[in-house]
């Protein structure tokens, strides 16, 4: 969602310090008057998603056309909780210079190219022997953020080969 001075005004300062904190990932200080909080809210948005003012054609601009946020790059998913420490809290990730906050057991729509990065997120778990003389036996990779695809529009063909650049 693209933020603009107008809307952010219109918000508290207690609306404008969550939407820092759970959108860009900012910890502003409590004691910023509220024109501050919205500069620094819209500086932060334009450093992550760039400026419209190079764009002739607003049709064309990212409040309209952003190549990681169409349909088709997108992907409904559940991140589901794990038994770890942090199983329950919520996803954070980056792509691209953009980050993104998500909380577990709710659906979400991704980018399929953070879900990628998502795939690649492995942790190290020993499995118990059945050797009573070896304590572990056998090491696992397995996904750190296990999640459920619930819809996908455009889904990868697996048996595709993966275009290389020559």
């Amino acid at each position: 969602m693209n933020f603009v001075k107008k809307d952010l005004a219109q918000m508290t300062n207690i609306e404008l310090l969550q939407l820092a904190d759970e959108k860009f990932n900012l910890e502003l200080s409590p004691t910023l008057k509220k024109i501050e909080l919205i500069d620094e809210i819209l500086k932060t948005q334009e450093a992550i998603f760039g400026s419209d003012e190079d764009v002739d054609d607003p049709v064309f601009s990212r409040r309209y056309v952003n190549p990681i946020l169409l349909e088709k790059d997108r992907v409904r998913v559940i991140f589901h909780e794990t038994h770890d420490s942090q199983g329950h809290m919520e996803v954070k990730a980056g792509i691209n210079g953009r980050c993104y906050s998500w909380k577990r057991n709710v659906e979400v729509d991704l980018p399929r190219a953070l879900l990628r990065t998502m795939d690649n997120a492995k942790e190290t778990r020993f499995i118990p022997s059945e050797d009573p003389s070896r304590v572990w036996n056998e090491k696992r990779q397995v996904p750190r953020y296990p999640y459920t695809v619930i819809a996908d529009p455009a889904p990868e063909d697996p048996k595709k080969p993966e275009k290389k650049a020559a």
